[in-house]
């Protein structure tokens, strides 16, 4: 399946990158990624408020009439004690079918309702930044985009989500009027210094007011009794993806194998989610390719953060510089939220990844067919 899974990303890369060959085009598609950001995270927001719909409901409605894990309201308001989660019945032996749903992209939680908005959010942010005023076609959607997605990043309860969101907005403000988004540079050092304030701004915040609803929200996103067993089982599966990977540097144990070694064989529907993944998809790359697989990740990413800047280049006045901007920040936001997410085939995320990937290469070939306004 995750073998099927790669290929259909890439068929989709190739596809979008070949077949956006106008510049009608290019806006049309943009207008299609935010009107797709604006209802993903409209469902999100309605996750959150009406619960988790998760597949096993669905199943259990037509086959056992029974409800599974039904969840009211987002984890946020579950952990500070306002809600919490309703079991009813599970019946394991439908498990099989609810993986089906899932590996199809047809049911996800707020997980990755938190990356999939924070990815597309993180976009619209880049092009309402730094787009010209006169190309206001694109402004409505990007300004509701923007609104519905940091709505839903907030709601989801994901931190890593949450800290994304944080550094890509910052990006964009620092380089948005940049004509190079070179790694050495003093707006990079300027861009660092600002992660650093907003971030001690924030537990400032949860510290002077903890008794508070954002105050709870971040405290227990850095510590405290509400997150001390997710902290803990992170850093319980980082430590022992590492000691694999420096035990077996070389030699991968196969992709999308992570889980079955963690587990040590014993990969149920009942798995922990401290073995299901690494919660770091570096780590998790490392025990299932290797180096090999790491460095071609990272590479990958490299690449296309630095063809990015070909669409950065050019004048700021222009839809291209804007679309520079956002691309570049998707690119080093992914590259964070990587960190803390293992998942690289979830459908729902990687066909987003893939698709602004085509986008990429598709607008900077419709770029240079106008010769006259590419910036060397």
């Amino acid at each position: 399946m995750s073998g099927v899974q790669v290929f259909a990303y890439f068929l989709l890369f190739f596809t979008v990158a070949n077949t956006l060959v106008t510049e009608k085009q290019i806006l049309a598609t943009i207008k299609f990624l935010l009107i797709g950001s604006i209802i993903n995270s409209f469902l999100g927001v309605m996750q959150v408020l009406l619960g988790t719909i998760q597949p096993d409901m669905v199943i259990y409605f037509f086959f056992d009439s029974l409800i599974a894990n039904f969840s009211l309201g987002s984890r946020g308001l579950e952990r500070m004690g306002s809600l919490e989660s309703l079991t009813i019945m599970r019946n394991s032996s439908l498990d099989g079918i609810g993986n089906i749903f899932r590996a199809f992209g047809w049911f996800g939680g707020p997980t990755i309702y938190g990356w999939f908005s924070t990815t597309l959010t993180i976009f619209a942010v880049g092009i309402l930044a730094a787009t010209p005023k006169s190309s206001s076609y694109l402004i409505k959607r990007t300004k509701q985009a923007v609104i519905w997605g940091s709505i839903a990043i907030f709601l989801s309860w994901t931190r890593s989500a949450w800290l994304t969101f944080i550094m890509g907005t910052i990006f964009v403000f620092m380089f948005r009027r940049a004509s190079s988004t070179k790694l050495i540079s003093k707006r990079w050092w300027t861009f660092g210094a600002a992660l650093l304030i907003a971030f001690a701004l924030l537990v400032f915040v949860g510290s002077v007011f903890p008794n508070s609803a954002i105050g709870q929200m971040i405290l227990t996103s850095i510590g405290g009794a509400n997150a001390a067993s997710s902290n803990a089982g992170r850093l319980e599966t980082a430590k022992f993806a590492l000691e694999y990977f420096l035990t077996n540097p070389l030699q991968g144990v196969g992709f999308r194998n992570y889980a079955y070694i963690a587990s040590h064989g014993t990969v149920v529907s009942s798995i922990r989610a401290t073995e299901a993944t690494a919660h770091n998809t570096y780590l998790e790359l490392a025990v299932e390719l290797g180096l090999i697989g790491v460095f071609a990740f990272i590479w990958l990413l490299t690449h296309l953060f630095v063809h990015a800047r070909i669409l950065v280049r050019q004048h700021t006045a222009t839809k291209w510089h804007a679309l520079g901007i956002a691309f570049s920040a998707v690119w080093v936001t992914y590259a964070l939220i990587c960190m803390f997410g293992g998942n690289i085939v979830d459908p729902k995320w990687m066909t987003c990844i893939w698709l602004l990937a085509g986008m990429q290469f598709a607008v900077i070939r419709v770029l240079k067919s106008h010769t006259n306004t590419v910036q060397v």
